[in-house]
């Protein structure tokens, strides 16, 4: 059975790096990718995803739809870990999500209970 594919954006936060620990730490297997920013692709917060074996892309969420759509489309699922500020970032998520994802996992869903869900 091949692995779930993730998509986290907001992994180097501290709920995102909560949420990744908790997939690595699984007798599931997973393949993890972070969505980062353009202009945080080099930071060490990346590269320390990377040494863990999670695959970090630059990810611009106000950018076409299209291409959001096109970066999603091999994913499972896709979880946003951004705090209630970046609201306006899960909302380009969600709708590139449409398209392609069984489930999308917004902030809000996160709040009361960090940790893997059952239905992965």
């Amino acid at each position: 059975m091949p692995s779930t594919t993730i998509a986290i954006y907001g992994a180097t936060g501290e709920t995102g790096r909560s949420i990744i620990d908790g997939l690595l730490e699984s007798s599931t297997e997973f393949t993890i990718t972070a969505l980062s920013r353009s202009s945080s692709i080099v930071r060490p917060e990346n590269q320390k995803l990377r040494e863990r074996g999670i695959t970090v892309v630059a990810c611009d969420v106000h950018g076409p739809l299209d291409n959001l759509v096109q970066l999603l489309k091999d994913m499972d699922v896709v979880i946003c870990s951004l705090s209630y500020l970046g609201i306006e970032d899960q909302r380009p998520l969600a709708k590139a999500s449409r398209h392609t994802i069984r489930k999308v996992v917004p902030r809000r869903a996160l709040k009361s209970k960090i940790g893997v869900s059952r239905e992965l």
